[in-house]
């Protein structure tokens, strides 16, 4: 598991350069229709908008926060990237990433790239935890927020989530094979 998390992101990194769009797509309206598309693809860092060319060559804009529709999604090198309209915990939405939709938990991703003081680009992720009863979580990797600790006051209701945390993340990679844990849980 933690290899697959490690597969995704040197495709999202792999990608990010190749990536121009539009490439083959769905839309999911908010009338949860889905409509085949064509997406603008930059860099595959569509949380804030995305550009979407319909059937009849309409050339549309959809922003996260106007929450006008369900998600988008497509099939770029093999690998499937499903976006969905998400809010954090201060209201702030964007399109995430969806790696793991569970009954319990889901996990969403979304990544930042940030020039560093040499000019060097970095990308700075981060995953949004969302329980059963939709209260979220942001977690970024820098060591100084202490992802650990706010995990689990999260789960702090649920000691066999708490268990099988402690139990199974060790690096801040290893987020998404907890998850994927809980999920098999039930």
């Amino acid at each position: 598991m933690k290899y697959s998390l490690i597969a995704v992101l040197l495709i999202l990194g792999g990608t990010q350069a190749n990536v121009n769009g539009p490439v083959d797509g769905y839309l999911i309206t908010s009338a949860n229709d889905t409509v085949w598309c064509k997406i603008h693809v930059s860099g595959l860092q569509l949380f804030d908008e995305v550009h979407i060319v319909d059937s009849l060559g309409k050339d549309s804009t959809y922003r996260a926060d106007r929450q006008s529709i369900r998600g988008f999604g497509f099939n770029y090198k093999k690998s499937h990237y499903d976006y969905v309209p998400k809010a954090d915990e201060t209201g702030h939405w964007q399109f995430l990433i969806r790696i793991v939709k569970g009954e319990r938990l889901s996990l969403y991703y979304h990544f930042d790239m940030i020039e560093n003081p040499r000019g060097l680009l970095y990308r700075d992720e981060t995953y949004l935890l969302e329980d059963s009863a939709g209260h979220v979580l942001t977690i970024g990797e820098n060591p100084l927020a202490n992802y650990k600790k706010k995990i689990r006051e999260f789960l702090n209701g649920d000691n066999s989530l708490r268990s099988l945390f402690n139990n199974t993340v060790f690096t801040f990679s290893d987020i998404p094979k907890f998850v994927r844990a809980a999920k098999k849980q039930g």
